[in-house]
């Protein structure tokens, strides 16, 4: 009848939101929260340990799935156009194009000496390669975006039992385990480390060069 233990892990964080700049607070059943941030805003609560993807709760946090696609396949075609028709020199032979096709339909108008299959050929076939390209390009993020969010992380469950969970299905509040030397799968507030923890300090080392670029080690505590 009793809550049930988290089992002891090795280094353990919070899934927590991507805030809006102030500090956030998080709190359990009997707990307290963690205090207003600097900025004045009132403390964010967050029930931890039982939250899923899927719970309306959830539906006012961001998800944390990652996707750095330009495109998609209603937006591929009119967006890409848009952007080679920024460029200059496209808007230049696009509108030479016209003038002489108009010419060569109307002679009445001006007479145009040259067709205008000679400048809008170059022109259409630059830029299906160009746009080509960019598809392939946008198809490499895609399947990189979800070889990331296919990621597992492990997840402690509402029985305290030890859970997979796909990196994009992780919620605020999770109480997620990151092992030594791991890749972190989420904006995270540490709440255990097995380093210092009978000093009553528990504390990790965290890498942040795939962020910043900075190397140096810098220390979370719980």
């Amino acid at each position: 009848g009793g809550t049930p233990k988290t089992p002891a892990v090795e280094n353990a964080a919070v899934r927590g939101g991507r805030g809006s700049g102030g500090a956030a607070s998080l709190s359990g059943d009997g707990g307290d929260g963690a205090g207003d941030g600097d900025d004045g805003e009132a403390p964010r609560v967050v029930p931890i340990g039982s939250a899923r993807r899927s719970d309306p709760a959830n539906e006012r946090f961001v998800g944390n799935a990652v996707s750095t696609q330009k495109y998609n396949l209603v937006t591929f075609l009119p967006r890409s156009l848009f952007e080679q028709f920024r460029r200059l020199a496209n808007c230049y032979f696009l509108v030479i194009s016209i003038l002489m096709l108009i010419g060569t339909e109307n002679p009445a108008i001006f007479d145009s000496p040259l067709s205008p299959y000679s400048t809008l050929g170059p022109l259409v076939l630059v830029l299906t390669i160009t746009i080509v390209k960019e598809g392939a390009e946008d198809l490499k993020r895609f399947r990189a975006d979800r070889e990331v969010n296919a990621r597992r992380a492990r997840v402690v469950g509402d029985d305290g039992a030890m859970l997979d969970v796909a990196w994009d299905d992780l919620a605020v509040g999770m109480v997620v385990r990151v092992d030594n030397r791991s890749e972190v799968p989420a904006d995270m507030v540490v709440v255990w480390s097995t380093e210092g923890a009978e000093a009553g300090t528990p504390t990790c080392y965290v890498e942040t060069s795939n962020i910043d670029g900075e190397t140096n080690l810098k220390i979370r505590e719980a």
